[in-house]
């Protein structure tokens, strides 16, 4: 062989590589080192819409299945994010961006309404130096009683300048939807980055709209205080209708905070029977929560689903999580196209939040002894220990994949680190749910006792007349305990220990021993 011909066919070879590498890093990677996924709703859940790569876009999916059909003029989310944004013109810009799922929103010029933050960096009340520790005691002491503005002078300025940003709360409460995008940078980025919604500052408003009905309350506004505690509750129902459970969570502690509200206003506002049957029928007609099941069901699926898929495709979260992805080694990415069944995967990943779905929708003693059992489990696989055989996730009548071992450590190790803590927000939704309740009767205690003069001897007397009927006990399925007293009563339920602690409240329990309940008068 020449010389000649032998260098031809080096360098033949050569651009032949180095071709392929080019090849492999522009194309190769998406094409060559994907694996296959089946579209189905036993794997994707959703099964459109479709991403350039043929996988499923889930944050497009997600906006089409809420924002469908919510309109600009209806929309909370649009008034709050005008009252709580970073700048003006980063709301133009992300409002415009998302005009598909938002409509056509007008561009109100609204920074005179701006949200002026309590713990904003350097201070945005420069004549009180206190710092973010007694500026939250301060606030947290001016959610629970009446108060008056030289107790806490931070507070009373604060809200003293947000009295433009707190009427702007007033106007999205009216509004009967609440939707806002989830935001991804393109079909690149993995769901658990998208960009953070508007919530926490839904949060910081209607924490200031709580203090400002204790400083009502303690002026003797008392509808003043109770529109603003209803204004909260209402928007604490709107924001519940987000994507995921933080979500979620942020909305079930607004109305932990508006209900607090609510029984001091029981203990001190001087109330009508009219008024009371007023309020009561107010709390009935507040807008539904979108319930932790659902996000389950949808939100967090969703997010468990995308972060698996990119995972196939090869994009490494183990070492740059949060900061931007990179491709896995080209080992690795062979052996996850070509030796993990990810349909098996997926599969076992639905099966999983589909039990969770259904224990969120069961009863709070259920839940007690299940989501113990599931955190067990995702510790488990978390270890390397794989899916569990049967047990809590087994569901009846559906076939089950036969799990190769490396596809059975993958889908364990993925499952039992990301699985979200649904536990804490369902038993948060039980407990707000049953605060709900005991307001609720104790408005018809109170229009009781304005025709009568005195309490009830017994609950069973509200009905039909002031409730339908008696709510119950969600926690001990029973009636709840009503101790009527000389110029009160106390009204409990036993709570998530399922046990009567003799309606002790949780401020005066040093564990988890502790009622619900509402206590008026000594």
């Amino acid at each position: 062989m020449s010389r000649r011909l032998l260098f031809l066919i080096t360098g033949l070879i050569f651009v032949f590589l180095l071709g392929g590498v080019v090849l492999y890093f522009s194309w190769g990677r998406s094409k060559f080192m994907r694996p296959s996924i089946t579209i189905s709703q036993q794997t994707t859940f959703f099964t459109a819409p479709l991403k350039t790569t043929g996988r499923v876009y889930y944050a497009k999916a997600l906006n089409q299945l809420y924002g469908s059909n919510v309109a600009p003029d209806e929309n909370a989310a649009i008034v709050l994010w005008q009252i709580d944004h970073d700048t003006w013109n980063d709301y133009e810009s992300r409002v415009k961006a998302y005009e598909s799922e938002l409509g056509n929103v007008r561009l109100a010029n609204a920074q005179s309404r701006l949200l002026v933050r309590l713990f904003e960096d350097g201070g945005v009340l420069p004549e009180h130096p206190e710092g973010y520790e007694q500026r939250e005691a301060a606030r947290s002491a001016a959610m629970r009683a009446p108060w008056a503005p030289q107790d806490f002078p931070i507070i009373a300025a604060w809200l003293q300048q947000n009295r433009a940003a707190l009427a702007g709360a007033y106007e999205a409460a009216r509004l009967p939807r609440y939707f806002w995008p989830v935001e991804t940078d393109g079909e690149d980025q993995v769901l658990m980055d998208a960009r953070l919604p508007i919530t926490k500052g839904a949060l910081e408003i209607c924490y200031a709209l709580c203090a400002r009905a204790m400083l009502r309350l303690h002026q003797g506004n008392d509808a003043g205080a109770w529109d603003d505690l209803l204004t909260a509750m209402k928007l604490a129902r709107l924001t519940s209708q987000g994507t995921f459970l933080w979500e979620s969570s942020n909305s079930l502690a607004i109305e932990r905070a508006a209900l607090a509200g609510m029984a001091q206003w029981l203990e001190h506002a001087t109330v009508s029977e009219e008024q009371a049957r007023q309020r009561l029928n107010e709390l009935r007609s507040l807008p539904p929560r979108r319930s932790v099941a659902d996000i389950m069901d949808h939100g967090e699926r969703s997010m468990l689903l995308d972060y698996v898929t990119f995972y196939a495709d090869g994009v490494d979260f183990t070492h740059n999580f949060g900061n931007g992805h990179e491709m896995d080694s080209l080992a690795s990415q062979f052996i996850r196209a070509y030796h993990i069944d990810w349909d098996a995967v997926l599969f076992y990943t639905n099966q999983m939040v589909d039990q969770c779905v259904a224990a969120c929708k069961a009863s709070p003693r259920f839940q007690a002894s299940w989501f113990p059992q599931l955190q067990g489990h995702l510790e488990n696989m978390a270890d390397g220990k794989g899916v569990p055989a049967g047990g809590i996730f087994q569901r009846p009548g559906v076939q089950q994949p036969i799990l190769d071992d490396r596809t059975n450590k993958i889908a364990g190790q993925l499952i039992g680190h990301l699985f979200p803590d649904v536990d804490f927000v369902a038993s948060a939704e039980s407990i707000q749910r049953q605060r709900l309740h005991l307001t609720q009767l104790g408005l018809a205690l109170e229009a009781y006792r304005a025709r009568h003069g005195r309490y009830p001897t017994s609950l069973a007397e509200l009905a039909p007349d002031y409730l339908a009927e008696v709510p119950r006990d969600i926690f001990a399925e029973q009636e709840l305990i009503y101790r009527p007293t000389e110029d009160g009563y106390l009204l409990y339920s036993v709570g998530p220990d399922f046990d009567d602690d003799g309606g002790t409240p949780p401020e005066d329990s040093s564990d988890q021993d502790y009622d619900l309940i509402l206590k008026i008068g000594k």
